[in-house]
């Protein structure tokens, strides 16, 4: 059986060394969080965040905090 296109994704995103994703559930992504869970990805609630710069100053500590740069 196929996974469904969020599961998919997910596990793509795993691959590529993902390790932490940020952000709000709901309907319209269920099955990409489905696959969140599935591929191992650590997710981060931003119910109180309610824009996206405050989503990218989360994201921007976790990747100071690792010490993880992009190439």
């Amino acid at each position: 059986m196929k996974r469904p296109l969020g599961a998919q994704i997910s596990h793509y995103l795993k691959s590529q060394g993902v390790e932490v994703i940020f952000g709000i559930p709901g309907v319209h992504n269920q099955e990409m969080y489905r696959g969140i869970e599935e591929a191992g990805i650590r997710h981060v609630l931003a119910r109180v965040m309610n824009r996206a710069r405050d989503l990218w100053l989360m994201a921007m500590r976790v990747q100071r905090a690792s010490l993880v740069w992009p190439m």
